[in-house]
C-alpha cells in the first residue's frame, strides 16, 4: 500500500511538472514573438550615442515632424524630433504623403513612427546621419497652435500706456504755459 501511494504522488508531481514546463515554454515563446513583432522605438540620443551599433540596421523612431518637407524628385527629406534631437529621414514621396502638419512656431507637427535603415554616415547623402524610411505611420495629427497673450504682460502694457499718456498731457500743458510766459515777456 505504501508503495502505491508513493507511485501516485510521483505521477501527480510528474504531471504537474509537465504542465508547468509547457506553460513556461509557451510563455517564453510568446515573449520572444512579441519582442520580434513589436519593435521598440529608439530615442535620438540612443541613436546618436550608439551610432556604430545601429549602423545599417532597421530601427524604429518616433517623434514630431518639424521644419519643411524638402522634396527632391520622387523622394523627400523630413526632420523628426523626439524633443531631445532631430534626425533626418529620407523617404519616397508616396510613403510621406499622409504628413500634413510640420512643426514650427504656429503649428504642432504630426507625430509619426518611422521604420527604416539607420545610417551613421550615409554615403548617398554626404556622410550625414539619417534614416532611410521604409514605412511611416502617423500616430497623431498635428494642429495649429493658438498663442495667448500673458494677462500680466497685457496689464503691465496698459498701465505703461496710461502713464505715458499722463506724462504726455503734463508735457503739453507745461509747453503751453511756457509759451504764454514767453509771450508776456516779449
Amino acid at each position: 500500500m505504501m508503495k502505491r501511494v508513493h507511485s501516485l504522488q510521483f505521477i501527480v508531481h510528474r504531471s504537474q511538472l509537465i504542465i508547468y514546463s509547457i506553460l513556461f515554454f509557451l510563455s517564453s515563446v510568446f515573449c520572444l514573438l512579441s519582442s520580434v513583432c513589436y519593435a521598440e522605438s529608439i530615442s535620438s540620443t540612443e541613436l546618436i550615442e550608439n551610432a556604430r551599433l545601429y549602423d545599417g540596421k532597421e530601427v524604429t523612431f518616433q517623434g514630431e515632424v518639424i521644419g519643411d518637407i524638402m522634396k527632391r524628385g520622387n523622394f523627400s527629406w523630413v526632420n523628426i524630433s523626439d524633443e531631445k534631437n532631430a534626425v533626418g529621414v529620407f523617404l519616397e514621396n508616396s510613403i510621406g504623403s499622409n504628413i500634413i502638419f510640420t512643426g514650427d512656431y504656429d503649428h504642432r507637427g504630426d507625430m509619426v513612427e518611422v521604420k527604416g535603415i539607420f545610417h551613421r554616415a550615409c554615403r548617398q547623402h554626404g556622410g550625414d546621419l539619417d534614416i532611410h524610411a521604409d514605412k511611416i505611420t502617423k500616430l497623431t495629427n498635428g494642429y495649429k497652435v493658438i498663442h495667448r497673450a500673458d494677462q500680466k504682460k497685457v496689464k503691465a502694457a496698459l498701465w505703461l500706456m496710461a502713464i505715458l499718456f499722463c506724462l504726455t498731457v503734463v508735457a503739453i500743458i507745461k509747453m503751453q504755459k511756457d509759451e504764454k510766459t514767453q509771450d508776456k515777456v516779449i
